[in-house]
């Protein structure tokens, strides 16, 4: 027999712990066998050489609802807030999923609700179409003919977290597809009839409204004491918080299609044509444009270094906030339709087929990806060391370790 000859020697058993010890310390790449967090480096002080373990999670519990979605959960303390495209609106347990209540309203509701401290804010929304018959009748007997009309409108409501009830409700002209934001004691919301409203926050009442050049379908942005909202007519509004007048117009060419991100007296926004704005809330000039592959559909992230966006050609950008030069871009999907996430020092990104990447932010490279078999768009929203998502699939869940 050739080869190397081997002897054996007796080694105690606490001899051989510290050895492995000892390998699991210097082995190069070594992993930990299960972390408990994802990387808490915020995005924009990551390198490009960061090599740091994730965790790919696991399921943890769904949650069926009788409606589909089409926003991200909220979620406040132990408490997940997710409202469905039949009305319901619903308080979920973030430990195990079992519902703690919910409360149906005629409707749906097409955008997230917004949590302050034991408060709900939520904007429903309605569509009804009618049919009725119309008699014939004169001198040539004309047969009956059936018509068609449309009745929509919209409402803000307010209800307390613990148990759902009723703390105001604010009826509006036209349906309402975007989030309110909270404003100190006061609540912007964007609405279809062409308006952008600010409601008082105690009681629901109308402090002022402004009317825009088209319908008002992306959540307003707050920056600078400023109200920044787009229209589907093409420009962003810029509007005193206080009593709703109008510091500046910029038109953008075409439809605004991302909801403003305000950051560092700057406001960032995305045009229909696949262009992305950096814009002065001071002056209202814009300091950059950056073409785009597609378009932007959700909100970027916007750190202090970087912007982290998502297309509707499937691919993902990090641009460089200062002059929005392209630092790397990656092709995920066909489209991305929803909001990308940071999640303790990585991007957390939903595609149209389900499935949800993590990616380092330094150069982009996929730490994980979890496939949901949903064949649709999840909205996520990531708190702790969870993930909670919604889907058309009318399924809520929660990815953890």
């Amino acid at each position: 027999m050739t080869g190397v000859q081997t002897c054996a020697l007796p080694i105690s058993r606490g001899v051989i712990f510290s050895l492995i010890l000892i390998v699991g310390i210097i082995a190069p790449g070594g992993t930990p066998a299960k972390s408990k967090s994802l990387r808490s480096n915020p995005p924009s002080e990551q390198s490009n050489n960061d090599d740091g373990n994730i965790s790919r999670p696991h399921l943890l519990w769904k949650f069926k609802s009788k409606g589909s979605f089409s926003s991200a959960p909220e979620v406040s303390g132990n408490m997940v807030i997710v409202g469905d495209g039949k009305g319901t609106l619903t308080c979920l347990s973030a430990d195990n999923g079992h519902k703690v209540w919910s409360r149906s309203f005629s409707g749906y509701f097409a955008a997230s609700p917004v949590i302050d401290g034991k408060r709900v804010y939520i904007a429903q929304s309605s569509r009804e179409v009618i049919y009725y018959r119309e008699s014939g009748g004169g001198i040539f007997q004309s047969a009956p003919r059936v018509t068609r009309m449309v009745e929509e409108d919209g409402a803000v409501r307010c209800l307390d977290i613990q148990y759902g009830r009723r703390r105001w409700k604010r009826r509006l002209p036209r349906p309402i597809h975007s989030s309110p934001v909270l404003a100190g004691d006061r609540l912007i919301v964007g609405c279809l009839d062409y308006k952008i409203y600010c409601l008082d926050r105690e009681n629901g009442t109308i402090v002022w409204d402004f009317k825009t050049n088209g319908p008002v379908d992306r959540s307003p942005a707050i920056g600078d004491g400023m109200v920044l909202a787009g229209s589907r007519g093409g420009s962003i509004f810029c509007l005193d918080l206080k009593d709703g007048k109008e510091h500046w117009k910029f038109g953008l060419g075409k439809r605004v299609e991302s909801p403003p991100v305000c950051r560092d007296g700057m406001v960032y926004v995305g045009a229909d044509n696949g262009d992305l704005y950096s814009i002065s809330i001071k002056t209202g000039k814009p300091v950059w444009k950056s073409g785009l592959d597609g378009v932007l559909a959700a909100a970027p992230i916007v750190t202090r270094e970087y912007i982290y966006a998502g297309t509707t050609a499937g691919k993902f950008y990090c641009l460089r906030r200062k002059d929005g030069r392209e630092q790397w871009s990656r092709k995920l999907s066909r489209r991305i339709n929803s909001s990308p996430r940071e999640m303790m020092g990585k991007i957390l990104v939903s595609t149209d087929t389900g499935i949800i990447y993590c990616l380092n932010p330094g150069d982009g490279t996929v730490c994980w990806k979890y496939n949901l078999f949903s064949g649709s768009t999840a909205w996520l929203t990531p708190s702790g060391d969870r993930i909670y998502l919604t889907s058309s699939d009318r399924k809520v869940y929660c990815l953890g370790e």
